[in-house]
């Protein structure tokens, strides 16, 4: 009738020696990665976010309230990356975390630019949704760059009074 076989799987004819190797190796590729890696995308991103903050600034489409959010969302980002190369530099041995606050501002920097990030881009949505469900008449009132500033300093100062508090709390035990 019908025979049986035994399937064998490639992860059973392995030694520990062998189990090891693959392990250290793949951490060289992870340690490869956030040696060499990280500084190189973080560096990129902080160019190409400002870049992209210049040419929003200075064109037509400024004027425009959805364009004040993606301004918010590339500042926001912008933080969070330079935050990332503040860390990477804590990351390959030298201490900057020793000097008295950078802890602290680099976690208030983090937090807050996560959470700018988060919920200028959830105002964003909201804004495309209410422009395309609202008739014309209304749009003209809601819809205006002076509101979307004001959201996005009320978000940078809610942000600011939540992680100012939560920053000056890390490592009180």
């Amino acid at each position: 009738m019908y025979k049986e076989h035994s399937v064998e799987k490639p992860w059973q004819n392995f030694s520990v020696i062998q189990a090891l190797l693959i392990k250290l190796f793949l951490f060289q590729i992870y340690h490869n990665t956030q040696l060499l890696g990280l500084p190189i995308l973080a560096t990129v991103g902080i160019l190409c976010n400002s870049i992209s903050i210049l040419i929003l600034i200075n064109c037509t489409l400024y004027k425009q309230s959805g364009t004040q959010y993606v301004i918010g969302i590339h500042f926001a980002d912008t933080i969070s990356l330079f935050n990332t190369i503040i860390n990477w530099i804590s990351y390959i041995g030298y201490d900057v975390f020793d000097n008295g606050g950078l802890c602290h501002f680099t976690f208030f920097l983090e937090h807050s630019s996560k959470f700018l990030s988060i919920w200028l881009f959830v105002s964003l949505a909201a804004d495309v949704c209410l422009r395309t469900c609202i008739p014309v008449a209304r749009k003209k009132k809601l819809m205006t760059v002076n509101h979307a500033r004001v959201v996005v300093l009320c978000f940078t100062a809610v942000a600011t009074a939540v992680y100012i508090n939560i920053s000056l709390m890390v490592g009180v035990v």
